[in-house]
Protein backbone atom coordinates (compact mmCIF):
# COMPACT_ATOMS: atom_id res chain seq x y z
CA UNK A 1 0.00 0.00 0.00
CA UNK A 2 1.60 3.67 -0.69
CA UNK A 3 2.00 6.11 1.92
CA UNK A 4 -0.63 7.87 0.27
CA UNK A 5 -3.37 5.28 0.66
CA UNK A 6 -2.40 5.11 4.45
CA UNK A 7 -3.15 8.48 4.59
CA UNK A 8 -6.05 8.69 3.03
CA UNK A 9 -7.04 5.43 5.78
CA UNK A 10 -6.06 7.54 8.56
CA UNK A 11 -7.79 11.17 7.86
CA UNK A 12 -10.88 9.03 7.01
CA UNK A 13 -10.73 7.71 10.57
CA UNK A 14 -10.44 10.50 12.27
CA UNK A 15 -12.51 12.07 10.08
CA UNK A 16 -15.10 9.16 11.60
CA UNK A 17 -14.18 10.04 14.87
CA UNK A 18 -15.12 13.81 14.81
CA UNK A 19 -18.35 12.50 13.36
CA UNK A 20 -19.12 10.73 16.29
CA UNK A 21 -17.27 12.33 19.28
CA UNK A 22 -17.13 15.76 20.77
CA UNK A 23 -13.38 16.66 20.25
CA UNK A 24 -11.75 13.04 20.63
CA UNK A 25 -8.18 12.84 21.77
CA UNK A 26 -5.91 10.79 19.23
CA UNK A 27 -2.40 9.68 19.94
CA UNK A 28 0.69 9.36 17.17
CA UNK A 29 3.79 7.85 18.58
CA UNK A 30 6.68 6.70 17.47
CA UNK A 31 10.69 6.59 17.97
CA UNK A 32 13.23 9.93 17.08
CA UNK A 33 13.56 11.00 13.71
CA UNK A 34 10.73 8.53 12.28
CA UNK A 35 8.36 10.94 10.67
CA UNK A 36 5.77 11.58 13.50
CA UNK A 37 5.94 15.96 13.25
CA UNK A 38 5.72 14.97 9.39
CA UNK A 39 2.58 13.20 9.65
CA UNK A 40 1.15 15.15 12.04
CA UNK A 41 1.36 18.37 9.92
CA UNK A 42 0.12 16.19 7.16
CA UNK A 43 -2.95 15.39 9.38
CA UNK A 44 -3.20 19.29 10.36
CA UNK A 45 -2.83 20.65 5.99
CA UNK A 46 -5.80 18.35 5.52
CA UNK A 47 -8.19 19.24 8.17
CA UNK A 48 -7.04 22.82 8.88
CA UNK A 49 -8.06 24.41 12.45
CA UNK A 50 -10.54 21.50 13.10
CA UNK A 51 -6.85 19.49 14.26
CA UNK A 52 -4.91 20.97 16.97
CA UNK A 53 -1.78 19.37 17.58
CA UNK A 54 0.13 18.45 20.52
CA UNK A 55 3.29 17.45 21.40
CA UNK A 56 4.01 15.57 24.13
CA UNK A 57 7.81 16.95 23.63
CA UNK A 58 6.37 20.65 24.58
CA UNK A 59 5.07 19.46 28.47
CA UNK A 60 8.32 18.90 29.26
CA UNK A 61 9.38 19.95 32.90
CA UNK A 62 11.02 23.04 32.90
CA UNK A 63 15.13 22.55 33.86
CA UNK A 64 14.75 23.75 37.02
CA UNK A 65 12.01 21.27 37.75
CA UNK A 66 14.34 17.92 36.35
CA UNK A 67 17.18 19.32 38.38
CA UNK A 68 15.11 19.28 41.46
CA UNK A 69 13.74 15.83 40.39
CA UNK A 70 17.49 14.40 39.68
CA UNK A 71 18.87 15.58 43.17
CA UNK A 72 15.64 14.33 45.07
CA UNK A 73 15.14 10.25 42.61
CA UNK A 74 18.14 10.04 40.38
CA UNK A 75 20.71 11.95 38.35
CA UNK A 76 19.18 10.29 35.20
CA UNK A 77 16.30 12.54 35.60
CA UNK A 78 18.14 15.21 34.76
CA UNK A 79 18.07 14.40 31.32
CA UNK A 80 14.83 15.37 29.58
CA UNK A 81 12.75 12.43 27.54
CA UNK A 82 11.52 9.47 29.60
CA UNK A 83 8.22 9.36 31.48
CA UNK A 84 8.79 11.81 34.57
CA UNK A 85 10.43 14.29 33.07
CA UNK A 86 6.71 15.81 31.54
CA UNK A 87 4.34 18.07 32.67
CA UNK A 88 1.28 15.94 32.76
CA UNK A 89 -0.82 17.30 35.04
CA UNK A 90 -0.47 21.10 33.02
CA UNK A 91 -1.08 18.87 29.83
CA UNK A 92 -4.25 16.87 31.34
CA UNK A 93 -5.77 20.57 32.39
CA UNK A 94 -4.69 21.86 28.90
CA UNK A 95 -6.77 18.96 27.42
CA UNK A 96 -10.03 18.94 29.79
CA UNK A 97 -10.44 22.83 28.79
CA UNK A 98 -9.82 22.14 25.07
CA UNK A 99 -12.75 19.10 25.19
CA UNK A 100 -15.05 21.28 27.34
CA UNK A 101 -14.61 24.15 25.16
CA UNK A 102 -13.37 25.85 27.69
CA UNK A 103 -11.09 28.64 25.20
CA UNK A 104 -10.76 31.77 27.61
CA UNK A 105 -9.49 34.91 26.12
CA UNK A 106 -5.32 34.73 25.72
CA UNK A 107 -5.60 31.30 26.35
CA UNK A 108 -1.69 29.95 25.66
CA UNK A 109 -0.15 26.52 24.76
CA UNK A 110 3.56 26.10 26.50
CA UNK A 111 6.27 25.31 24.10
CA UNK A 112 10.09 24.05 25.05
CA UNK A 113 12.72 25.11 23.22
CA UNK A 114 15.29 22.18 22.76
CA UNK A 115 18.25 24.36 21.91
CA UNK A 116 17.66 25.94 25.16
CA UNK A 117 16.49 22.37 27.17
CA UNK A 118 13.69 24.71 28.80
CA UNK A 119 10.02 25.97 28.46
CA UNK A 120 10.19 28.98 26.54
CA UNK A 121 8.42 32.25 27.58
CA UNK A 122 4.89 32.48 28.04
CA UNK A 123 5.58 35.15 25.85
CA UNK A 124 6.31 32.74 23.12
CA UNK A 125 3.86 30.16 23.52
CA UNK A 126 1.15 29.36 20.77
CA UNK A 127 -2.42 30.90 21.55
CA UNK A 128 -5.69 29.22 20.92
CA UNK A 129 -8.30 31.00 18.69
CA UNK A 130 -10.80 28.52 18.36
CA UNK A 131 -11.76 24.95 20.04
CA UNK A 132 -10.91 21.91 18.29
CA UNK A 133 -12.85 19.04 16.59
CA UNK A 134 -10.27 16.50 17.22
CA UNK A 135 -6.44 16.69 19.10
CA UNK A 136 -3.72 14.82 18.00
CA UNK A 137 -1.28 14.04 20.69
CA UNK A 138 1.87 12.89 19.00
CA UNK A 139 5.30 11.81 21.20
CA UNK A 140 7.83 9.14 20.93
CA UNK A 141 6.47 7.26 24.00
CA UNK A 142 2.63 7.85 23.49
CA UNK A 143 0.41 4.53 24.08
CA UNK A 144 3.17 2.99 26.03
CA UNK A 145 2.80 0.27 28.89
CA UNK A 146 4.75 -0.23 32.03
CA UNK A 147 7.10 -3.22 31.97
CA UNK A 148 6.25 -5.86 34.87
CA UNK A 149 9.20 -5.55 37.61
CA UNK A 150 11.13 -9.17 36.06
CA UNK A 151 11.77 -7.20 33.16
CA UNK A 152 13.46 -4.24 35.18
CA UNK A 153 15.66 -6.48 36.89
CA UNK A 154 18.87 -6.69 33.86
CA UNK A 155 20.10 -3.19 32.83
CA UNK A 156 19.74 -3.53 28.88
CA UNK A 157 22.50 -0.79 27.47
CA UNK A 158 25.81 0.56 28.60
CA UNK A 159 23.92 3.53 30.13
CA UNK A 160 21.96 1.76 32.43
CA UNK A 161 24.73 -0.53 33.18
CA UNK A 162 27.48 2.13 34.51
CA UNK A 163 24.81 5.08 35.73
CA UNK A 164 21.55 3.19 36.85
CA UNK A 165 22.96 -0.60 37.94
CA UNK A 166 20.75 -0.72 40.82
CA UNK A 167 17.89 -0.57 38.61
CA UNK A 168 16.54 2.91 40.58
CA UNK A 169 16.28 5.60 37.90
CA UNK A 170 14.29 2.40 35.64
CA UNK A 171 12.12 1.53 38.22
CA UNK A 172 11.22 5.64 38.81
CA UNK A 173 10.62 5.93 34.97
CA UNK A 174 8.41 2.55 34.80
CA UNK A 175 6.16 3.60 38.16
CA UNK A 176 5.58 7.33 36.48
CA UNK A 177 4.97 5.66 33.26
CA UNK A 178 2.14 3.63 35.60
CA UNK A 179 0.76 6.12 37.55
CA UNK A 180 0.52 9.30 35.56
CA UNK A 181 0.55 8.76 31.97
CA UNK A 182 -1.76 5.78 31.59
CA UNK A 183 -4.87 7.74 32.44
CA UNK A 184 -3.61 10.17 29.62
CA UNK A 185 -3.57 7.64 27.01
CA UNK A 186 -6.92 5.89 28.54
CA UNK A 187 -8.50 8.96 27.02
CA UNK A 188 -7.39 8.29 23.46
CA UNK A 189 -9.97 6.61 20.97
CA UNK A 190 -7.65 6.14 18.73
CA UNK A 191 -3.48 4.82 18.75
CA UNK A 192 -1.40 5.10 16.08
CA UNK A 193 2.70 3.94 16.50
CA UNK A 194 5.08 4.58 13.68
CA UNK A 195 7.21 1.34 14.47
CA UNK A 196 10.85 1.16 13.81
CA UNK A 197 11.86 -2.58 11.46
CA UNK A 198 14.92 -2.44 14.04
CA UNK A 199 15.45 0.17 17.03
CA UNK A 200 19.33 0.62 15.17
CA UNK A 201 17.25 2.60 12.82
CA UNK A 202 16.71 5.14 15.59
CA UNK A 203 19.85 5.70 16.04
CA UNK A 204 20.08 6.01 12.20
CA UNK A 205 17.02 8.63 11.78
CA UNK A 206 18.58 10.39 14.68
CA UNK A 207 21.75 10.87 13.65
CA UNK A 208 20.55 12.01 9.51
CA UNK A 209 18.63 14.64 11.53
CA UNK A 210 21.49 16.23 13.79
CA UNK A 211 23.54 16.28 10.79
CA UNK A 212 20.87 18.24 9.01
CA UNK A 213 20.54 20.13 12.25
CA UNK A 214 24.34 21.21 12.67
CA UNK A 215 24.55 21.91 9.03
CA UNK A 216 21.29 24.71 8.91
CA UNK A 217 23.13 26.37 11.66
CA UNK A 218 26.73 26.18 9.48
CA UNK A 219 28.25 23.03 11.92
CA UNK A 220 29.82 20.26 10.36
CA UNK A 221 28.69 16.85 12.64
CA UNK A 222 31.74 15.77 14.47
CA UNK A 223 32.76 11.56 15.68
CA UNK A 224 31.62 13.54 19.20
CA UNK A 225 28.43 14.35 18.20
CA UNK A 226 27.74 10.80 16.98
CA UNK A 227 28.86 9.47 20.24
CA UNK A 228 26.57 12.16 22.15
CA UNK A 229 23.40 10.89 20.46
CA UNK A 230 24.16 7.66 20.55
CA UNK A 231 24.36 7.80 24.39
CA UNK A 232 21.26 9.83 23.93
CA UNK A 233 19.44 6.80 22.44
CA UNK A 234 20.09 4.79 24.85
CA UNK A 235 17.46 6.52 27.21
CA UNK A 236 14.93 5.78 25.40
CA UNK A 237 16.10 2.17 24.59
CA UNK A 238 13.80 0.23 27.02
CA UNK A 239 10.95 1.80 26.57
CA UNK A 240 11.25 1.65 22.47
CA UNK A 241 11.98 -1.91 22.22
CA UNK A 242 9.19 -2.28 24.70
CA UNK A 243 6.56 -0.86 22.59
CA UNK A 244 7.95 -2.39 19.77
CA UNK A 245 7.72 -6.02 21.43
CA UNK A 246 3.84 -4.92 22.30
CA UNK A 247 2.92 -2.87 18.82
CA UNK A 248 -0.43 -4.58 18.69
CA UNK A 249 -1.64 -2.53 21.64
CA UNK A 250 -2.00 0.35 18.98
CA UNK A 251 -5.42 0.68 17.48
CA UNK A 252 -3.03 1.34 13.99
CA UNK A 253 0.71 0.62 13.23
CA UNK A 254 2.56 1.42 10.20
CA UNK A 255 6.09 -0.21 10.31
CA UNK A 256 9.06 2.16 9.14
CA UNK A 257 11.97 1.43 7.68
CA UNK A 258 15.34 2.58 5.72
CA UNK A 259 16.66 5.74 4.95
CA UNK A 260 14.08 6.91 3.19
CA UNK A 261 11.81 6.16 5.73
CA UNK A 262 9.34 3.54 3.51
CA UNK A 263 5.73 2.56 5.32
CA UNK A 264 4.47 -0.70 5.44
CA UNK A 265 0.89 -1.45 7.02
CA UNK A 266 0.77 -4.29 9.35
CA UNK A 267 -2.59 -3.08 11.79
CA UNK A 268 -5.60 -1.08 10.79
Amino acid sequence: MRKQDIKDRLIASYARLMAANNCPLVGLAGGQGIGKSYLAQEVRGHFGEDVLVLSLDDFYLTKAARVKLAAEVHPLFATRGVPGTHDVETLLDVLGKLQRGEIAPGMKLPRFIKALDDRAPDSDWLEVTRPPKLILLEGWCVGAAPQREPALQEPINALEQDEDAAGVWRRAVNQYLSARYQPLWQMMVHKLYLKPCAFSQIFDWRWQQEQENLAAVGRVATPQDQTRIARFIQYYERITRHMMQHADDFDMVVEVSGPDRAWELIKS
